[in-house]
């Protein structure tokens, strides 16, 4: 059956500051309030364009990065990311854990939040 064809069964929105450890959250605040703050010191110290602008383009794609989203549509036979369709079994490993499913395959390992169990209950099918 063709992808077109199907029914989503669910459609996931993830945030990636939402999968991230604390530790790595508190990291990622802290480099972005530092970029912020040497891009203040060099406005403020009227230094060339070139490198405020440098600096400004850095933190830009920094919170790009860090508060971005991905979109994840759940299928009946896989998951459709943002760059392909990843058929259920090509996981090496499906399991859920406090509130969140981890998918596994290879070097890649997908999080989404699955509070009730919804998602991995229809997967386990």
């Amino acid at each position: 059956m063709d992808l077109l064809e199907q029914n989503p069964i669910a459609k996931v929105k993830v945030r990636r500051i939402d999968l991230l450890p604390n530790h790595l959250k508190y990291l990622e605040y802290f480099v972005l309030i530092g970029l912020g703050v040497m891009t203040l010191i060099l406005i403020m110290g009227k230094r060339s364009p070139t490198t405020i602008f440098s600096c400004l383009f850095l933190l830009m794609v920094s919170e790009i990065a860090f508060f971005g989203s991905e979109t994840y549509i759940v299928y009946e036979n896989g998951i459709e990311t943002s760059l392909s369709f990843i058929d259920w079994k090509d996981f090496e490993k499906i399991e859920w854990k406090k509130g969140k499913l981890y998918l596994y395959r290879k070097m890649t390992r997908i999080v989404l939040p699955d509070p009730n169990k919804a998602i991995y209950s229809l997967i386990r099918k």
